[in-house]
């Protein structure tokens, strides 16, 4: 673990070498931790990269987590969010997600810029395109595809990728 500045928080099956790998369940991972218990078991600044591949949904304090990044995290570390999003069946679909996110959620945290965001319509799990003739349409216009066909044609998964200020 000593030397490794990329974090995989929630890692679950996907461990990966070269990483930090954390999770509650047991995965063969370096790091057995509850991530809703705070604070995390690292020091400041310690990571320049962060992996969250379906994670954050299933936390009960999205706040307090964003806050233990930014402690964790050196400054320009990159935040790598994969997220099921709000309209998607899967979003509801899974009874252990506790939160859902939109286009602009991540705009409320003063401490992240936004580098990339991305809908994808139908993604098997971390951008894995089915469509991505659809997946194109539906990112030509972000908010105006939020805001009016959301729920007539819900996308899987929205990846935001963050840097920290």
């Amino acid at each position: 673990m000593e030397g490794k500045t990329r974090l995989n928080l929630g890692c679950g099956q996907d461990v990966r070498k070269g990483y930090v790998n954390v999770d509650i369940g047991d995965f063969n991972q370096e790091v057995y931790h509850d991530l809703n218990s705070y604070p995390y078991p690292f020091k400041d600044n310690s990571f320049s990269y962060v992996l969250m591949n379906h994670c954050i949904e299933h936390l009960d304090d999205t706040v307090k987590t964003m806050k233990e990044l930014k402690r964790i995290c050196k400054k320009g570390a990159i935040i790598n969010l994969w997220i099921p999003y709000f309209s998607s069946p899967n979003m509801w679909g899974d009874p252990t997600h506790k939160r859902c996110f939109n286009w602009f959620t991540f705009e409320r945290f003063d401490d992240f810029k936004i580098i990339d965001r991305e809908f994808y319509y139908l993604s098997n799990n971390q951008g894995k395109h089915k469509s991505k003739i659809l997946d194109n349409l539906i990112n030509i216009s972000p908010i105006f595809y939020e805001r009016f066909l959301c729920y007539i044609f819900p996308c899987s998964e929205l990846h935001v990728v963050l840097e920290v200020k």
